[in-house]
């Protein structure tokens, strides 16, 4: 059988890989013995199937309607029917449903086979609705491929086992990224290179990277009570009023000769110009911080270990005993350092040193919004347990400066 066929949207391979001729609808109309309608109704395809049309067609033409109805021109039809130039109909779909006064006598020409809109509502149709409904939520509950899903086309690559470490890498960056950021966040952008054994750059990855990245914004605002998550994330951000952008550039510190198997940026830029930029990477299957904006010569930072105390400027007196420290480091640069605390809690300096801090809580944490407070270190051992560094709070330092002797930490 030859099979002809118009699609203005179809590449040529598909016709010829489905066996069908490409042509001009012009084209089709003389050749056809049968026409059926594949379309949706749209202004190009409403009335489709007109008198013009119907004209051009072989003597004795059948034409086929199970698309919408208003692509075929129903009086137009009948009165090609009842001029013997259209040999029959088959319809299931009408102009009006249910078919109004002017189409009743389109359906009952001998010519004509009618059936109503039945859509998918046939018990066959119902009953392998019914079982493919199962077998997706069984492999969504397996932790299988995710078929079918409407919103989320990355759900499947989430399920492999490959990925896990750089998603948590991407949520963990774009926690740090946002708690760093000096002002109201308006857009999140995500990077990401690597020669690793699953892509992280492939279309799907990077979405999904994306949506962990804003997981790890989002532990950080208020969202009402919303449990943020790599399905609603991007939601959540849009309703915020934050943008969001996976970019197809590899992250700056990417080379051929870079020493890191996999690089994760992620940039949270913020209202009135400024944006703060963090990198991250993978060593075994752990996420380690190795840039904060320009900084990068410092050691990796595992991003699951302690919290983090930033100086902006030099690191001094009390950076230098948190930094000696058994399970601290401070970083190579006397301006822009980073030290990690890895200890239970932090420990006395001495009793003339006060800590002014602004507390960011992060996901998980029982603090419902930022706070600031000043208190003296040696009455603080342990911290209490709404502020215990278990929960990894990020404590970013501005201004450290002497007084006689008591010596001041000014965190934002």
């Amino acid at each position: 059988m030859k099979v002809v066929g118009f699609d203005p949207v179809l590449p040529a391979a598909a016709f010829k890989e489905l066996g069908i001729q490409k042509c001009d609808l012009e084209k089709v109309w003389p050749q056809a013995d049968f026409i059926t309608l594949h379309t949706p109704l749209t202004p190009d395809t409403k009335n489709l199937i007109n008198r013009e049309s119907l004209q051009q067609m072989k003597k004795g033409v059948h034409i086929i309607n199970c698309a919408r109805g208003g692509i075929v021109h129903e009086m137009d039809l009948l009165e090609a029917l009842e001029a013997g130039h259209v040999g029959g109909a088959a319809l299931d779909v009408y102009e009006k449903e249910p078919p109004g006064e002017s189409t009743k006598k389109l359906l009952a020409h001998p010519n004509v086979s009618c059936t109503p809109h039945l859509g998918a509502s046939t018990e066959e149709a119902q009953v392998n609705v019914a079982k493919d409904i199962a077998v997706q939520m069984c492999d969504t509950l397996e932790s299988k491929d995710f078929v079918g899903v409407c919103n989320v086309g990355y759900m499947s690559i989430a399920q492999n086992h490959a990925i896990r470490p750089y998603a948590d890498l991407a949520q963990q960056l774009g926690r740090v990224a946002t708690q760093f950021a000096m002002g109201t966040v308006w857009k999140i952008t995500l990077a990401s290179w690597g020669q690793t054994d699953i892509s992280i750059t492939s279309p799907d990855a990077r979405a999904l990277l994306k949506a962990q990245a804003l997981v790890g914004f989002l532990s950080t605002q208020d969202t009402h009570g919303t449990l943020p998550g790599i399905v609603n994330a991007p939601f959540l951000a849009e309703e915020l009023g934050v943008e969001t952008e996976a970019l197809t550039e590899a992250p700056a510190l990417a080379s051929a000769a870079s020493p890191y198997r996999s690089l994760i940026t992620v940039v949270a830029h913020v209202e009135g110009g400024g944006a703060t930029s963090v990198t991250g990477s993978v060593f075994g299957h752990e996420p380690c911080l190795v840039s904060l904006d320009h900084y990068k010569n410092f050691p990796a930072l595992n991003l699951h270990e302690g919290s983090v105390l930033k100086f902006r400027n030099k690191v001094g007196r009390a950076g230098e005993r948190e930094g000696r420290r058994e399970g601290g480091r401070a970083g190579e640069r006397a301006v822009g350092s980073c030290i990690r605390v890895a200890c239970p809690s932090i420990l006395p300096l001495a009793s003339t040193t006060s800590l002014h801090v602004r507390i960011r809580p992060c996901q998980g944490a029982p603090v419902a919004s930022a706070q600031s407070r000043t208190r003296d270190l040696s009455s603080i051992s342990p911290l209490p347990s709404v502020w215990r560094p278990a929960h990894r709070f990020l404590f970013t330092g501005e201004g450290l400066r002497e007084r006689g002797n008591d010596r001041t930490l000014h965190a934002l």
